[in-house]
């Protein structure tokens, strides 16, 4: 499929959208903050029926704005520059980011967890972007950031999602079927024999969602990638022929990326002759917050960790005020009576400090 050159200047692509007429409307400063008056209102609705989101709404809008403007600005050097380190190593930030995320979500965690993921997700949209943008596409050079950037975050993004999905669901099979799978190895089972049910539990649930939006495409919602070719000016008919490409690339590199995660998983959480490891392997979270409520998160601690400091250093004082006593009692000349006496005034200090 031939393919059009891409745009390098910002300045070439608003003069492009200023003199065709079927190119996308340009939004001005004023257009954008007409936006934010429906959010407006649905935060006062939920002030008004005590929701306790708008709070929420308020911090999303301002988020969802600076990190796409941040993005914009971020892109225009990239794009302009057209320099294959530049353009890999924003997409590597992408895929640790995307990492990141996705073992966020599970309410369990293992010691490798992390590196399964990044290995699942990096390697399988690394081979199938390649493919896409070199062999279907025909994209040269195939580090084209108008074309490797905006696939690659479709793919990240819906692997993300599928992965979380049914990481979550074999970690959560592991802590409350634990006994189940070491029941049947030792019947004799294999890992891949005793984990089998657990494992096409995950792999479905991680793949139901993607399904159902592949079956609902062109009829119910038109993708946002078609969308915004159509608003740029695009043919609609070119346009579609790429969204369907984007849909079976995203459609591979979620179903290989879950696949490798869950059995990734099954390999870590069981040794090579079959045996679990112990259950302190699988570490439960009550809470598991995301990236960017770490990162938050990171300037409390220093407030927790002088706090625990204090807590445990009480417990070291009573010890040694109660050493104290003791050596005094044994030292003391008093008499047999008066030093019982002494012993159960000391208890009852102690009680009363505790």
């Amino acid at each position: 499929m031939a393919v059009a050159p891409a745009v390098s200047s910002t300045q070439n692509m608003n003069l492009l959208s200023q003199e065709d007429p079927g190119g996308p409307i340009d939004i001005s400063p004023l257009r954008l903050a007409f936006a934010v008056v429906p959010l407006v209102a649905v935060a006062l609705l939920s002030l008004r029926l005590r929701l306790h989101l708008h709070n929420k709404l308020a911090i999303g809008a301002i988020r969802c704005a600076s990190q796409l403007s941040l993005l914009g600005w971020i892109l225009v050097p990239i794009f302009t520059t057209n320099l294959w380190w530049m353009t890999l190593g924003y997409c590597l930030i992408m895929i640790l980011v995307a990492s990141a995320e996705a073992v966020s979500r599970p309410q369990h965690t293992y010691s490798w967890e992390f590196m399964a993921v990044f290995f699942s997700i990096g390697v399988t949209c690394a081979a199938v972007i390649s493919f896409g943008l070199i062999i279907v596409i025909g994209v040269s050079p195939w580090y084209e950031p108008q074309y490797l950037i905006p696939l690659l975050g479709m793919l990240l993004g819906n692997a993300c999602s599928s992965v979380s999905v049914g990481l979550t669901s074999i970690l959560r099979e592991f802590a409350q079927g634990r006994d189940g799978i070491e029941l049947l190895l030792s019947l004799g089972a294999t890992r891949m024999e005793a984990t089998r049910d657990v494992v096409y539990t995950s792999l479905r649930l991680a793949m139901t969602p993607l399904i159902n939006t592949m079956n609902v495409v062109g009829i119910v919602s038109i993708p946002g990638m078609m969308t915004g070719q159509i608003l740029g000016g695009s043919d609609p008919a070119v346009a579609a022929r790429y969204q369907i490409i984007i849909f079976f690339l995203v459609a591979v590199s979620s179903s290989v990326s879950s696949i490798m995660t869950v059995y990734m998983t099954v390999f870590c959480l069981c040794d090579n002759r079959h045996r679990l490891e112990p259950a302190t392997q699988l570490v439960s979270t009550k809470s598991r917050k995301s990236l960017s409520s770490r990162i938050s998160g990171l300037f409390h601690k220093k407030r927790h960790t002088s706090q625990q400091e204090g807590d445990a250093s009480e417990p070291v004082t009573h010890r040694e005020e109660e050493e104290e006593e003791e050596e005094a009692n044994l030292t003391s000349p008093l008499l047999p009576g008066a030093r019982e006496q002494q012993q159960q005034q000391q208890q009852i200090g102690r009680k009363s400090r505790d």
